[in-house]
């Protein structure tokens, strides 16, 4: 009996315990569900007005000045000059010229000479020339032009030097058309023209004013000859040469300026005719026989050649030699 009513008693005891567990779930729950929804966002996804409330305000408008400038960070002192750019509205332009500072010219004893003219130092045009033609500024610039190729042959010209005082003063390069040249002098010199421009403040003084032009032939060493034609010019003394201005150009060296590589040729026929240019409507200026010689390909075109051998030079038809390894 005694055992009877313990487990009876026991039985009420866990009733009652599993109905105040209920109770206190469903009462949680309630509360849980009477919070304020705020405290949602830590547990769930947040409400379309939450997110609005949330978002990063867009800056100010580039192009309108800020509101108040925000102090600037103190810079540390590095002992190192810091850089600026300057910018000079007013500034002069900077010239790109020709000619060769005084510090930079060479004496034109340099160079060895040749006697036989190779062109021509057509005119020099003077900018804001004064009237009466007297002394221009040393601020003036001055263009060159002319043409030079060997008359005889067409042999073509890549590199023009100017001279006065006996300096070398400025550099021009072979690269003009010239149409009247190749219908005039040779159909080979179609490109034969050049110019330069020369600032009048980098010419040196002496009592011969004349500018003079000479044409680089390729050797060893290089030599100069002479273009017709020379042009006088009187630079103001002690005149105002301050103009912003870059050379293009770079002084030549007779020894390090490079001919052209000396090759084995073959001539197939048993006599070649070397002719005067690229054509056999031209007049023959040599004959070479049959058999390997040193010699240099001057030029070569698509159906003759230019070609120099033992001391004789004209033009070959290209299928009338080879080249030796």
């Amino acid at each position: 009996m005694f055992s009877g009513d313990c487990h009876e008693r026991q039985m009420r005891i866990n009733r009652w315990t599993l109905l105040l567990t209920g109770l206190v779930v469903l009462v949680a729950g309630f509360l849980l569900f009477r919070s304020d929804p705020d405290e949602q966002r830590h547990t769930g996804p947040a409400p379309e007005t939450a997110r609005q409330d949330t978002e990063i305000p867009a800056p100010p408008e580039a192009d309108g000045p800020p509101d108040e400038a925000a102090p600037s960070e103190p810079v540390p002192d590095t002992g190192l000059v810091r850089p600026e750019l300057e910018l000079d509205g007013d500034a002069e332009p900077v010239v790109l010229v020709d000619s060769f500072s005084p510090s930079e010219q060479m004496p034109l004893t340099t160079w060895s000479m040749v006697q036989t003219s190779v062109g021509h130092f057509d005119v020099l045009r003077i900018a804001n020339l004064p009237a009466g033609g007297g002394p221009v500024p040393a601020n003036t610039l001055m263009a060159a032009h002319g043409w030079a190729g060997d008359p005889g042959l067409g042999l073509r010209i890549s590199d023009v030097l100017l001279a006065r005082c006996n300096r070398i003063v400025a550099r021009a390069q072979v690269t003009v058309d010239r149409s009247d040249v190749a219908e005039g002098v040779h159909p080979n010199l179609l490109r034969s023209g050049w110019a330069a421009q020369i600032y009048a403040g980098d010419l040196p003084s002496c009592a011969d004013n004349r500018i003079s032009a000479w044409a680089v032939i390729p050797g060893v060493p290089a030599r100069l000859a002479p273009l017709i034609g020379s042009h006088s010019v009187e630079v103001e003394p002690d005149g105002d040469s301050t103009r912003r201005r870059v050379s293009a150009q770079i002084n030549l060296d007779p020894y390090n300026y490079p001919p052209p590589p000396l090759r084995s040729i073959e001539l197939r026929a048993s006599r070649a005719n070397m002719r005067r240019c690229g054509s056999t409507a031209c007049p023959v200026v040599a004959q070479v026989d049959s058999g390997i010689r040193e010699g240099q390909i001057l030029e070569r075109h698509d159906e003759w050649s230019l070609v120099s051998i033992e001391g004789r030079a004209g033009w070959i038809f290209n299928e009338l030699y080879r080249v030796g390894e």
